[in-house]
């Protein structure tokens, strides 16, 4: 899920928390969003709070030391997973963007440079990718927030939102995922200001979609009954046995 800087993400996968489908959940906070976090969450039942795992991440004398953190903690994860030793159903990295800031602060780090070079991105591009793969590797719910860029299509020019993330991966990574979804601001039938969740692509945002057209709208309103479709229609699929083989 992607969209600018306060639209509401982190209150909208905080939702999440209220479906069964989805506990329980650890979150990856790279973002210093704990006290918004845990505002969105205010409400939630006591036995639902027992099943969120609220993980910080960060940097404090060692460069890219967060990122690497992170990285064996999804290593544990595929463990835990593996042997059925209290693995989370559900793992929301929140966000993409402060995990590539630190995969760039430690590359640098290990070039034993005071700031980012040209030919420390396409590293750090290399990186993102593993994590992404890594935690898409996992037999579980994978949410992963991303914050909003602009990107210039090479052959007619033209401007679209898209993710925002180092080089051509703003369009390489969508793939790793069944639902890309867009989080922006709509007018509902009396003109009040709304949050809509996009789930399919256009010539102005590049990347939404989802695997469930028949269950999610292309403009959601962006309320907990999304994650109450979302959960269903999983559970449904996963009833084959196969689900996580396709994912």
């Amino acid at each position: 899920m992607f969209g600018p800087s306060g639209y509401g993400k982190t209150w909208l996968y905080s939702l999440m928390a209220q479906i069964d489908d989805f506990l329980p959940m650890e979150i990856a906070d790279f973002d210093l969003g704990t006290i918004t976090l845990k505002s969105s969450l205010a409400g939630l039942a006591p036995e639902k709070w027992d099943k969120i795992e609220i993980n910080q991440y960060r940097d404090v004398m060692n460069p890219g030391a967060a990122a690497r953190a992170f990285r064996e903690r999804v290593r544990e994860l595929t463990r835990k997973i593996t042997i059925g030793d209290g693995a989370p159903k559900t793992v929301v990295l929140d966000s993409l963007t402060f995990l590539a800031k630190d995969i760039l602060d430690g590359v640098s780090s290990d070039d034993h440079q005071p700031y980012a070079k040209r030919d420390h991105y396409l590293p750090q591009m290399m990186h993102i990718e593993q994590h992404v793969q890594a935690l898409t590797a996992l037999k579980c719910n994978v949410v992963i927030i991303g914050h909003e860029d602009t990107t210039k299509d090479e052959i007619s020019g033209v401007t679209a939102r898209a993710i925002d993330v180092t080089g051509k991966l703003s369009g390489r990574l969508p793939r790793y995922f069944n639902e890309v979804y867009y989080l922006r601001m709509g007018m509902d039938a009396e003109g009040n200001t709304k949050r809509v969740v996009q789930t399919c692509a256009d010539t102005v945002t590049l990347g939404p979609k989802t695997a469930f057209p028949n269950v999610i709208k292309p403009n959601e309103e962006a309320t907990v009954g999304l994650w109450e479709k979302l959960g269903k229609a999983l559970r449904e699929n996963q009833t084959s046995g196969d689900w996580w083989a396709k994912k």
